[in-house]
């Protein structure tokens, strides 16, 4: 393999720093290689300190060969499946055939495969949810010797969390600079297939550094922050592990196979030449198969039957990648009912939420085929197609995990950036479910005169969650409504599954929960009884996805709008319930947030937990009108409301500020509703006085908010946090006694800003039109400044803008003059002139009149006659 090339190196570096970032493409083997030599070298380190103590007479014999405190190898991989095929192939690897647990166990929530005999398991390879709990139980990790993440690119909040514990627990508690024993040093090993990109290394990010001039502190602070945003996530991450000082990069080469792209024209193609049905002339679009279930189950089943099985290089197997459970079984299904693919495949649904057995039954294929082939038969070897969830799509329609834990209680902060645990968060650590089904399942406990709420919610967390939704979904009576009560009643009817809820009520709640749920098999009464009151058993976890229906959507569906501000849509239902509960949701690549599972509610249910409260709003369409209303509300979503009187100008100032950050900053809002003429006076006014502090360079005789471009400036210096404050200190005393930002009148507020004196000064040296000899004024734009200037004057050329009037050439007859804007004590600048015919077409444009009359004029007058 291709990591056995960089393994010494790998090693040598472990041995100078205590961090190390790999990267290894697929195939190189650092999975199952990496680990398993670390280990080597720890037990030869063991060894070695033993002999050592023998010889020095400190040996203990009680101790010399208990293996529970050695020190262990974790491995912590993205997904279960990948746990248990690591583990799986490095106790094959050492001999130790299938006996997963002995040398190399793995552990992950409800499957646990490690050695009885205390510490004889050396290696483990677990999950993060799984490292983030050894982390809570023992935040030494004293018995861990080296810690490694693996394919850190699928990261995530939990793979996030661990790395930074990790590093905090390496700093603090195990590194050699804190005790001066480097045997007790943490290591840290983060390996991915995509980890340092092609930008610059951090040696040549440290070595350039060093060469920069230190003269100049503001270059410096502005090049360092350039820098960061262009670093790697390689080079953040050496950054994390302390640089290199702390940290080495590995580079491996990884095994590469090539691959060839079939678009889908080209898959047409094949569909349309393989005979047996009629042509067909395209794929849907991708995010139309998002939007209708069935049609990308056909599309995706039509393209593995009529092409991918056909055109397998060799008759290899066939991976297929979908959005969610349901459209893998849906696939599924329909190919198992297609004799054109079951003559030479085999089918097989494969996802993290499946059982071992299951996911084995299909990893294991090949094997299982070779050893129930008859001797000395010769058939071909079947296909097989696997069908699997793909890792991108995520849950959404949550509230961020801080926010979401301490408003059911289970975290207080303790300061700004530090929380800490109550007695309902440890509570619901322990429990093998999503935070927000373990806070129901506790809220039920805790009402514990009310058993339908406990059952009910055991019996939604069994049916939702990850972990066990493999035992629970399908079957219900309805597969068009995902409505959770369905899916609880296929579990109670199937005698499997109702024994897999009963271990998991058992785990959940003890004997409690379980008498509670054999409750529902018991009892028809208890059952109605508790599925009338889910949606009220649920809500603690749930409170802030109750949603309301907003009418009907493409596709025969309909449009929700959650408690927590967003919208969602719930499929190929049209007559759904006013109000539900949207437990279970995923968004996909089209960023439309779908329902997968719901509960009704009832309007009484709400209105008993909704709250009074004083909205005071904007409405963009009247121009951001402030207004007040009394609303019973859940969340963002109301469920009543009426009219108040007009609110106080403290509100309306308030209000109308969070409007302007809604828009953008205060810059936009002032510039939204100028109208044409209102913006150029606007514009015309800034342009005069940038104008006059770069002839003059003074700026202290000018408000500060005239060095921000107030319109068309740059989005990156209207939006800075200096200018943003010059902004607020300028209209807030206008701010209040206006209704709407319409009603801002942009060119009052900068004039007000003006003295008389500055203003008669602005007039007189930088005015808005000069007198044309015909004895008509000429208005004057004060235009940016291309670098373009006409005559010999460079001055223009040099400002931020130039003056330039448009007139009929006839008018300036008898000029000779050239005109310029600027006080008498300054470089003064000239007038460009655009000049036109009486029937409006140019003719020339000049900053330089005398010039013009002797060298230009003469070519266009003969021109005219």
């Amino acid at each position: 393999l291709p990591i056995f090339d960089v393994l010494q190196y790998v090693r040598e570096s472990l041995c100078i720093r205590p961090n190390l970032l790999l990267q290894a493409s697929p195939g190189a083997g650092k999975t199952t290689i990496v680990p398993l030599q670390l280990l080597l070298d720890l037990i030869l380190k063991e060894k070695e300190k033993e002999k050592v103590e023998k010889q020095g007479g400190t040996n203990d014999n009680k101790n010399s060969h208990d293996n529970h405190n050695k020190k262990q190898i974790l491995v912590v991989a993205p997904r279960r499946v990948a746990v248990r095929s690591a583990a799986q192939r490095m106790s094959t690897l050492i001999g130790e055939g299938d006996m997963v647990g002995n040398t190399v166990g793995y552990v992950m929530r409800d499957d646990v495969k490690v050695s009885k005999k205390g510490g004889h398991t050396r290696i483990k390879v677990v999950t993060d949810g799984v490292l983030l709990n050894m982390l809570r139980d023992d935040p030494y990790l004293q018995n861990i010797d080296t810690v490694i993440l693996d394919e850190f690119h699928e990261r995530g909040v939990g793979s996030d969390t661990c790395l930074a514990l990790l590093r905090e627990v390496q700093q603090n508690f195990r590194s050699s600079s804190n005790d001066g024993n480097n045997n007790d040093t943490l290591k840290i090993v983060v390996m991915s297939a995509t980890l340092l990109g092609k930008e610059t290394t951090a040696e040549e990010q440290d070595s350039s550094s060093n060469n920069k001039d230190d003269d100049d502190d503001d270059d410096d602070k502005s090049s360092s922050t350039s820098d960061a945003n262009t670093l790697s996530t390689g080079s953040k991450l050496m950054m994390t592990l302390g640089g290199n000082s702390e940290c080495g990069i590995i580079e491996s080469e990884g095994r590469q196979y090539p691959i060839q792209m079939q678009w889908a024209n080209q898959v047409v193609k094949m569909m349309s030449s393989g005979g047996g049905g009629s042509a067909v002339n395209r794929i849907p679009p991708l995010t139309t198969l998002l939007r209708d279930r069935k049609l990308l189950i056909e599309t995706i089943s039509n393209v593995v039957d009529k092409a991918a099985l056909k055109n397998a290089p060799s008759f290899g197997d066939i991976l297929v990648f979908l959005p969610g459970v349901a459209e893998c079984k849906g696939v599924v299904r329909e190919l198992t009912s297609r004799s054109s693919v079951t003559n030479v495949a085999d089918v097989f649904a494969l996802y993290g939420a499946m059982s071992k057995d299951e996911q084995d039954r299909v990893l294991f294929y090949p094997e299982q085929q070779q050893q129930q082939k008859q001797p000395g038969s010769d058939q071909r070897r079947r296909q097989r197609v696997i069908i699997s969830q793909a890792s991108s799509i995520q849950r959404s329609g949550r509230a961020g995990p801080e926010r979401f834990l301490l408003e059911i209680g289970a975290l207080d902060r303790k300061d700004n950036n530090r929380f800490i645990l109550t007695d309902l968060g440890r509570r619901i650590s322990k429990m093998p479910c999503h935070p927000r089904l373990a806070a129901a399942i506790s809220q039920a406990i805790k009402n514990s005169n009310n058993a339908t709420y406990l059952a009910g919610s055991i019996a939604a967390a069994f049916c939702l969650d990850n972990e066990s939704s493999s035992q629970a979904m399908g079957g219900s009576r309805n597969n068009d409504d995902p409505n959770l009560v369905y899916t609880i009643e296929s579990v109670l009817q199937n005698s499997f599954k109702f024994s897999a809820l009963l271990r998991f009520a058992g785990r959940v709640a003890g004997a409690e929960g379980k008498n509670a749920v054999q409750e529902l098999n018991n009892d028809n009464d208890f059952m109605r009884r508790t599925f009338s009151n889910l949606g009220k058993a649920l809500l603690p976890g749930f409170i802030d996805l109750v949603a309301e229906r907003r009418g009907d959507a493409s596709y025969e569906s309909s449009n929700y709008f959650l408690a927590l501000g967003k919208s969602c849509r719930l499929d190929g239902m049209r007559q759904s319930p006013p109000y539900i509960l949207a437990v279970q949701t995923s968004t996909g690549p089209d960023s439309i947030s779908r329902i997968r599972s719901y509960v009704s509610l009832s309007k009484e249910l709400l209105d008993d937990i909704a709250i009074d409260k004083e909205l005071i709003y904007t409405v963009p369409s009247k121009g951001y009108e402030v207004r007040a209303k009394q609303v019973r509300s859940v969340g963002q979503l109301e469920l009543s409301s009426s009219p108040l009187p007009s609110p106080s100008p403290e509100q309306k100032s308030k209000a109308l500020f969070e409007a302007m950050t809604s828009l953008g900053g205060i810059t936009f809002a002032l510039s939204k509703f100028l109208s044409s003429n209102e913006k150029s006076q606007v514009e015309e006014l800034t342009a005069r006085i940038r104008l006059d502090k770069e002839l003059t360079g003074e700026n202290d005789d000018w408000h500060p908010c005239f060095d921000e471009r107030i319109v068309g400036g740059d989005e990156e210096s209207c939006t800075s946090s200096s200018s943003e404050r010059i902004l607020v200190d300028l209209i807030e005393p206008w701010i209040g006694s206006i209704k709407s930002l319409k009603e801002l009148r942009t060119l009052d507020i900068l004039r007000s800003t003006l003295s008389p004196e500055r203003q008669r000064y602005l007039d007189e040296n930088y005015p808005t039109s000069v007198d044309a000899p015909d004895g008509t004024k000429v208005p004057i734009r004060y235009i940016r400044n291309t670098g373009v200037s006409s005559g010999n004057s460079q001055t223009a050329a040099t400002t931020s803008c130039r003056p330039m009037a448009t007139a009929k050439l006839q008018q300036f007859f008898g000029a000779h003059e050239t005109y310029r804007v600027g006080p008498p004590n300054a470089s003064r600048v000239p007038v460009t002139l655009s000049l036109i015919t009486p029937a409006g077409k140019p003719l020339a444009e000049t900053s330089d009149l005398p010039f013009f009359w002797k060298e230009v004029y003469p070519s266009i007058r003969s021109e005219m006659r």
